[in-house]
């Protein structure tokens, strides 16, 4: 059974995926890859601000930020 893939942007704190693909410009694809977002790369949320623009993200054992409209073009399994 295979689910549908989610976005990035839409993982609660303590959630977490493996990228799949990233669907952005190919300047905002190289920035995200370079962040470490590859795929396979597991991905956890640890937090959502309060407006819920922005999220706080643990990638390859760093915490990094990422805006949600950012973060709604990596695909996750």
């Amino acid at each position: 059974m295979q689910s549908n893939p989610k976005t990035m942007d839409t993982l609660a704190p303590g959630e977490q995926g493996h990228v799949l693909r990233i669907t952005a410009t190919p300047s905002m694809k190289r920035r995200l890859q370079d962040l470490g977002l590859i795929h396979g790369t597991r991905v956890t949320c640890v937090f959502t601000g309060r407006y819920k623009d922005i999220s706080i993200y643990r990638i390859c054992g760093a915490l990094i930020a990422v805006r949600d409209c950012d973060a709604e073009s990596v695909l996750l399994k």
